[in-house]
Order: C-alpha cells, then structure tokens, then sequence
C-alpha cells in the first residue's frame, strides 16, 4: 500500500516536472532576465549551496528525488521566494545511486520565464568490499586453512563475485544446521554480509609452503561488467607442525608381512583380493611444515595373546627399521629368529613431537572392545603409522596356529623337541605354546587349529579327526568345560582349551590331534605364568 501510494507521488511529480520543463521551452523572454546557469558537482551525502540573484518572486524545482531543497519546513522538492539575493542549501542524498554518475537539473520560473538554474551531477557511487574475519574484525586479507576451514566474511555497496578464485583454493558455505557444501565460488548482494569457509587443496606438495602478502596471491572481486575490481591477498600460514600427510606404496599400511631377511615385502588387499610384493624397500613421499618430522618405531611384543607396546626413536640402538629421510625409503632389518616380531613405523610432525618429549605413553590408548581392556595406538595418532607389519617366515607354510580365545592375538607354537612325547605318539611334529593368563571375570583359553590336511569339520564328523588331550596322567574332558572341538571365527575345526578344572598343578596339557586314531602333531601348552 505504501509502495504504491510512493509510486502515484512519483507518477506525479514527475508529470509536473515534465509540465514545468516543456512550459519553459514555451516561453517568450520578457524584460526580467534570469541567473545564469551553474553546474554542482557533488556526492552523496552533500549539502551544496546554490546562490543567484533575481530581480522578481521566483520558484525552483528539482526533478530528482535524490537532489532537494532544504527548508523551514524541511526537505521539499521545490520551494519559492522573494527578489534579492538568495542562497538555497541542497540535500544530496545516496537514493537510487548507481556505478554511474547521475544528473538532476534545477528549474527557475520568475514570473513566467523559465529556464535551468542548476545542473546538478552526482558521482557514482563509492564502491567497496569490506572484509571481516571470523571474530568480526575488519582485515585486508584472505586467510585459508589447512585441515580445517577459516571463516571470511564479505560485504559490498554492489553486486560482486570473485572472478579469479585460484583451483588450489576450496571454497564451502554453511548452512543453518551447520552442514558444510562446497561451492568453490563467491558472491553476493550489495548490502549483504556473507561468509566462505576457505582451506588449501592438497596435493601432496603446496600444503607444506606458507604463503604471505609478499607472495602475490590474490582474489579479485569485481562488479557485474568488471569495470570496477578489487583484490585482496590470500595467506597461508601452512600445515602447523602438528599435521603431516604421506603417500605409500599401497593405499594400506595395514596387514603387511616381511620375510625374516627384510628383502621381501608384501601387502594383502583384501577389497581385491590381491597381494602386492615388493623388494629391500619402501618407498613414501612424506610432507611436513619445513619438511620437519621424525621417524619412531613401535614394537608391538605379543606374550600369551596379550599386546604390549615398546618405542624406539631415530637414532636408538635397538632400532631395527632403517629409514632414509632424503630418499624416503623404509627397510626392515633381518630377524634372526622364527619367533615373528610385530612393528609399526610412524611419521611424528615435529609439533607432536616435542609434545610428546620422549614420554610415549600418551600414544596409546585402552582398547576394549575384545570384551577385556588391551593396549592400542591412539586413534588420534594412527593417521601417522606408515606401515604396521609382521616379520615371519613367509616363504615356509605355518605347521600349528593358536590365538587368545578374547584377544584373538596369536600365540606362537615353536617346535618342539621331545624324545619320550616322540617315542609314545609315534611323530616328531611336535610344537609348544604358552597357555594365557587369568582375566578378572572372564574365562580365556587357547584356540588351536593344527593345520592338518583332512583334520577339518567333515572329518571329525565322520570320526576320522579326533585329539587326546591330557594333563599328566588325567585326560581332559568335554563334560567338564576343559576343552571342546568345534569351529572357530573362521568356521576352522580347531580345539578350544579351558585348561584343567583343578588347576594346572604346575604341569602341562598335551594335545594330541588325530587322523583315524594315528597321531600327526602333538601340541605342549605350558601353565599360565605365576
């Protein structure tokens, strides 16, 4: 209602406007002469003063909205008065201004001439891009994250958008819900504050160097027909030296294995089914701020299928991984025994480095979804590991495999000499293996799969795979929970041994594993440590 009510006043000042200028053309000229004509210059926001001498009552008019006369009874679009000498204040204001330069004319009437007093010229507008940092702040930079995004708000007196915005910079949004969307664009409204979320694209190389003011890295923002831009300078203040990214040579650093030689490294990819193998060495590309990290060797020691964790830093003695920072290369020493040793190589940014100051406790952490709490690496630490693997004999076949029945870890069954167990079950195929220790409030054993051809589900139930398992003189019995035959997670016939119901007495169950009642390996496990 309002609206249109502006409108109709318009509608009609400007007929009578129209009205006031084609009269003027219409005159004739009479004896009274009018004041010659001048021209304003002026910006918004000005209050000009327009002077001129007439020789008889006069009336002047404007025919902008934007250009009025200041009055007793305030700003009015025309105003009139008497002979003399006069000085009329104007008021310039900002309404409908535009990137263009704007024109008002000012009409005399003295008695009934009329002509053009004034020609008022109005600047264009003074265009601006104000930036604002995350807090609120004005800057004259654009600064973009890492990891994270950093916040930029902007804001114009035009419609703009960045017209240069570099591929190597990601723009994003966020929305009311707080849900981030990139959009790799900026632009807005005149009037209107709006916000981008900025950060580096990575590419394994730019993230690691700073950019500053000096560097000459921009976005420009610029009006609709680019006749008016304006740029600002990006800053990068790099990675941090908490953060650090690498490429190896397979997508996984997990489930690697390493021959006791160290010559021969292999990957499994369980997605495709695939094994990817590799000779002496590995090679990483590894970026840091200011190429700063350090290398650190976790040895996982696995005792009776329960994890513990030892560290070795760059320059230990007892460190054995040899890792080339200038080649980026990772060999794994040769082990001497069969026994397998367990490791994780991991690349420390300098930052958690020094936090870190040789106390490695903070690395680990309390695991329990076992069902009992183990040792782990961090989660927040395990975006460094660069390898975790196994050394073991990966060119001989495993002759017995046992694991903790919680932990499912394994525990090595060595072979075994033994004369008297040789001469009474007729083989020399005989291993040993540490039973587990108590657990408060569990029942952990020993889960055994003797890998013996035809010693499988079928087998047993046809009667053909059987054990014997005693302890002393007693055999052990399914009745009383001390052990079973059944499948295990890999639905692999295996025993599951609960250990004697009186106790261990010190003295070892001996597991002997059957192919139509002929022994073919016999397994020692020793008592639970004291």
């Amino acid at each position: 209602m309002i609206r249109e009510s502006y409108k109709s006043i318009c509608v009609v000042a400007v007929l009578l406007l129209a009205t006031l200028g084609i009269s003027c053309q219409e005159e004739e000229a009479t004896n009274i002469s009018l004041p010659n004509e001048q021209t304003i210059l002026c910006d918004a926001g000005d209050k000009p003063q327009l002077s001129f001498s007439v020789d008889g009552a006069w009336h002047l008019s404007s025919n902008a909205l934007w250009c009025k006369f200041i009055t007793p009874n305030g700003e009015m679009q025309d105003m009139a008065g008497k002979a003399g000498k006069v000085s009329v204040m104007l008021k310039i204001s900002d309404l409908n201004q535009t990137e263009e330069s704007s024109v008002a004319t000012i009409t005399i009437r003295v008695g009934e001439q009329c002509g053009t007093l004034a020609t008022v010229e109005r600047s264009s507008r003074d265009l601006y891009v104000k930036l604002f940092d995350a807090e609120g702040n004005a800057t004259n930079t654009i600064e973009i994250g890492y990891d994270t995004y950093i916040e930029t708000s902007f804001e114009a007196n035009f419609t703009f958008a960045a017209t240069n915005l570099p591929e190597w910079v990601e723009v994003a949004e966020r929305d009311a819900s707080g849900r981030i969307t990139i959009t790799n664009a900026i632009s807005g409204r005149a009037g209107e504050r709006i916000t981008a979320l900025l950060r580096i694209v990575r590419d394994g190389e730019r993230e690691n160097i700073k950019i500053g003011e000096a560097d000459n890295k921009y976005i420009t923002f610029a009006n609709r027909d680019n006749s008016t831009s304006f740029r600002y300078a990006l800053i990068y203040n790099g990675m941090g030296r908490n953060h650090l990214t690498f490429t190896g040579p397979t997508a996984n650093a997990y489930g690697w294995e390493v021959s006791l030689d160290g010559k021969t490294l292999r990957n499994y990819d369980e997605g495709n089914d695939t094994t990817t193998t590799f000779s002496d060495e590995l090679q990483y590309k590894i970026v840091s701020e200011d190429n700063n990290y350090h290398i650190l060797l976790v040895e996982e020691h696995i005792e009776r299928g329960i994890p513990s964790f030892e560290c070795f830093d760059e320059g230990d003695a007892k460190l054995w991984i040899e890792f080339d920072k200038e080649r980026m290369t990772l060999r794994i020493n040769e082990h001497s025994s069969n026994k397998p040793r367990y490791g994780a190589v991991m690349a420390l940014p300098s930052g958690i480095y020094d936090e870190l100051a040789g106390n490695y406790n903070a690395l680990f952490e309390e695991d329990t979804s076992a069902g009992l709490t183990l040792p782990a690496i961090n989660s927040d630490y395990t975006k460094f590991v660069l390898i975790d693997f196994v050394q073991h004999d990966i060119y001989g076949a495993k002759t017995m495999y046992a694991y903790h029945s919680l932990s499912s870890l394994e525990i090595y069954c060595e072979p075994y000499v033994d004369a008297e167990l040789a001469t009474k079950y007729g083989t020399e195929a005989i291993f040993k293996c540490d039973f587990v220790n108590p657990i408060a409030g569990k029942t952990p054993g020993v889960i055994i799969n003797p890998l013996i051809e035809g010693w499988d589900t079928a087998g047993h139930d046809k009667g053909i795979a059987g054990v014997e398992v005693t302890h002393g003189e007693r055999q052990l019995k399914v009745s009383e929970g001390e052990y079973y035959i059944g499948d295990n997670t890999d639905e692999e016939l295996s025993v599951h041994l609960w250990g004697p119901k009186g106790g261990w007495n010190g003295e070892n169950v001996v597991i002997v594993f059957k192919l139509n009642n002929i022994a073919q390996k016999v397994l020692v496990v020793t008592p639970p440590a004291q």
